[in-house]
C-alpha cells in the first residue's frame, strides 16, 4: 500500500477508495464525517449537515409509515459521501 492509496477515518481505519473492504466502513465514521459536512456544498444561509438531512430523510419515512427498510435506505442514503464527496 502506498503512501496515499488510502484515507485515515475518524477512528483511525485507513480506507482505501479503490480496494474497500467490509471491514474498513464504520458507521461512527460515517456519522462523524457526514456531521461535518455542509449541505450544498456550503451554498446555504446555515450550516446544514449531510447527517441532520439524512435523519430527517429517515423521520420523514417513519412519518409516512414507511418500511423499516425505506427508513434504513433513507437514513444511509448519502453515507458514501464520508468516503467519496460528490460533485456539486
Amino acid at each position: 500500500m502506498g503512501k496515499e492509496d488510502f484515507i485515515t477515518t475518524a477512528s483511525g481505519v485507513r480506507f482505501t477508495p479503490f480496494s474497500p473492504q467490509a471491514e474498513q466502513i464504520r458507521a461512527a465514521d460515517i456519522a462523524h464525517a457526514l456531521s461535518n459536512l455542509c449541505r450544498a456544498n456550503g451554498h446555504c444561509r446555515h450550516f446544514y449537515s449531510v447527517a441532520q438531512h439524512c435523519i430527517n430523510c429517515a423521520r420523514e419515512a417513519a412519518a409516512r409509515e414507511y418500511s423499516r427498510r425505506v427508513q434504513i435506505a433513507c437514513l444511509l442514503h448519502d453515507a458514501s459521501d464520508a468516503y467519496l464527496s460528490d460533485i456539486t
